[in-house]
Formats: C-alpha cells, structure tokens, sequence
C-alpha cells in the first residue's frame, strides 16, 4: 500500500516537473532527457567536486601593532582590586565631606519646611491603623487552618460507656 502510494506521488512529481519545461518553451523530449540525466547519475563523491577558495587570505592585512614594545595585562584583575582594596582617599576631601554631612544634620529648618520626624510619622501612620489589613490576614490565616485541619469542624462525639 504504501509502496502504491509512493508511486503515486513520484509520478504526480514528475507530471508537474514536465508541465512547467512545457511552459518555459522546452520541448518534452528534451525535458524528460534533462529528468532521465538526472535520476540516473550517480552522486560524485566529495573528492572530486569543485573546491572553493578561501577568501580569508584575500582580506589580510600587514598588522602594524608594535608586539615587542606593547604592555601586557592580564585578563582576570587581582582579588585585592575585586575586594575594592585599591582605592585611594585624600584626606582633605574625607575631612570636607564629613563637615558636609554634620552641617546638614545641624543645619536649622527653613521656614515652612516640615521635620524629618513628622514626616516618618505621617508616612507609617496607614500602616499603624491598618484594621482592615489585620483582620483580612487573620481571616486568611483562620482559613488556611480549617482548610488544612477540616477535623476541627467535627463536633466531639461523647464517649458514653456501653452497659
């Protein structure tokens, strides 16, 4: 069966291969000579087909790069400059940034600006009253439970002693 239906496409192949040469202004004898040259050669081996040429030495060029006098790094850097230890601190610029920062914390307020510390406590008050958040979380978590322990539901049966 399969072997029929291999047949039939290789001759609906070939049927459409010669209807298309008619098309191109071949004639059929040629056609199917140009069909009978192909299916019957043989593959060459590779030994004997064409070789290509390499384009890559076409493109080289003279390197111009002084090699002898160049310097060298290595790829990888030390662990100590990974570690951060190759840095260096001027001590003039340590003493100005350090007066920097105490200015800043000693500084007096601006007239209208708000402090620091009433600003922490108006951004965490939400957070502070936050009744629905507690009671949702305790909901989740009660639910969490029965779904997890369903026995809890069960009421106990008493024990009552057989006579």
């Amino acid at each position: 069966m399969k072997i029929l239906q291999l047949l039939l496409h290789l001759y609906i192949f070939l049927h459409n291969i010669l209807d298309a040469n008619a098309f191109s202004g071949a004639t059929p004898s040629s056609s199917r000579h140009s069909l009978m040259k192909i299916f019957s050669a043989a593959p060459q081996p590779r030994r004997n087909l064409k070789k290509r040429r390499n384009r890559r030495r076409r493109h080289e060029k003279i390197d111009d790069f002084p090699w002898d006098t160049a310097e060298s790094r290595p790829l990888v850097q030390s662990s100590r400059i990974e570690a951060g230890e190759d840095y260096w601190i001027d001590e003039k610029e340590l003493e100005e940034s350090l007066k920097r920062e105490e200015e800043a914390k000693n500084r007096k307020p601006i007239e209208g600006e708000i402090s620091q510390d009433k600003l922490w406590e108006e951004t965490l008050a939400p957070y502070k009253q936050n009744w629905i958040g507690c009671c949702s979380v305790f909901i989740v978590t009660l639910a969490t439970i029965l779904f997890e322990l369903p026995e809890l539901l069960d009421p106990p049966s008493p024990l009552i002693p057989d006579l």
